[in-house]
C-alpha cells in the first residue's frame, strides 16, 4: 500500500494566508484609507458586520506587528495538533468572540486580530489542561510560559486597547476547549496501523518491545528453567531411609 508523503507545510497554510491577508490590508488602509464600519462598532447596527471584518484591521503597524508572531505560533498549533477542529474552533471565535464584543464592549470602534490570538490562547490551554493528553499539556505549558503574560490584556489598564475583545474571545477559548473536549485526540501508547496489527500477529507481544528487553527475558527465562531442573536432579538422587517402630508386650522391633 502506497503511502501518502507528509507534508508539513499544510499547518503554516491557513495561518500563512489570514496573516497575509491582515498586511495586505493594512498596506492598502495606509495608502487609501478604509471606512470605519468595517470595525465592530457595539450596539449599533452599523458594526454588525465588523463581526467579521475586524481581525483584518489594524490600527498602525505596531499594532499588525504585536500580532503576527502569536496568530502564527497559535494558529499552526491550533491546525497541527488538534486535526479536527481548527475550522470550528477559529469560526466560533470569530463569530462567538465579535457577537459579544459587539453585545457588552465600549461604545466606539473595535478592531484587531489580538482577540482572535486572546481565543486561540485560552483553547489551546484549556485543551491540553481537559485532554490529559502529554503533548497537549506541553503545548499548554509552552503557550503559557511565552504569551502567559497576555493576561494583563484582558484588564482596563490601557487607554485605547479593546480590553473587552480579549476578554470575550478568551472566554469563548475555554467555552471550546470544554466544549469539544471529546474530540480533543487522546494518547495512543502505539500507532495502531494495518501493518503493525499484522507484524504483531506474526511476531506476537514482543514485536513492540525492543532487542535488548527480548534477550533479556530470554536469558532470565533459561535460568528459570536451569534452576527448576537443577533442582529436580538432586531431589531424585536423594536416598530416604523410613523406619518403623512398634511394641509388643516389652519388645522391640525393627522393620527396615
Amino acid at each position: 500500500m502506497q503511502t501518502k508523503p507528509f507534508r508539513s507545510w499544510v499547518y503554516f497554510f491557513w495561518p500563512v494566508i489570514f496573516t497575509s491577508v491582515c498586511w495586505l490590508i493594512w498596506l492598502y488602509d495606509s495608502q487609501y484609507g478604509i471606512d470605519d464600519k468595517l470595525g465592530v462598532r457595539p450596539r449599533e447596527i452599523r458594526g454588525l458586520f465588523g463581526i467579521l471584518t475586524h481581525p483584518f484591521l489594524h490600527q498602525d503597524f505596531n499594532h499588525l506587528l504585536s500580532n503576527t508572531t502569536p496568530l502564527l505560533f497559535l494558529g499552526s498549533s491550533l491546525f497541527y495538533f488538534y486535526k479536527r477542529l481548527p475550522y470550528r474552533v477559529i469560526f466560533w471565535l470569530f463569530i462567538g468572540g465579535g457577537a459579544w464584543l459587539w453585545c457588552f464592549g465600549r461604545a466606539g470602534n473595535h478592531i484587531g486580530a489580538s482577540g482572535l490570538v486572546y481565543g486561540l490562547f485560552a483553547f489551546l490551554f484549556f485543551g491540553g489542561v481537559v485532554s490529559k493528553n502529554k503533548r497537549l499539556m506541553a503545548i499548554s505549558l509552552l503557550t503559557v510560559f511565552i504569551y502567559g503574560s497576555m493576561i494583563w490584556g484582558i484588564f482596563p489598564l490601557k487607554e485605547g486597547v479593546s480590553w473587552e475583545g480579549h476578554l470575550t474571545s478568551l472566554c469563548w477559548g475555554i467555552i471550546l476547549a470544554f466544549f469539544y473536549k471529546k474530540y480533543i485526540p487522546k494518547e495512543i501508547k502505539y500507532p495502531l496501523t494495518d501493518e503493525n496489527s499484522k507484524n504483531e500477529a506474526i511476531f506476537g507481544t514482543n514485536y513492540w518491545k525492543t532487542e535488548d528487553q527480548v534477550t533479556m527475558e530470554s536469558q532470565s527465562k533459561d535460568d528459570i528453567h536451569a534452576q527448576i531442573s537443577s533442582n529436580t536432579t538432586r531431589t531424585t538422587k536423594t536416598n530416604w531411609h523410613i523406619v518403623y517402630t512398634y511394641k509388643e508386650e516389652g519388645q522391640e522391633k525393627k522393620d527396615l
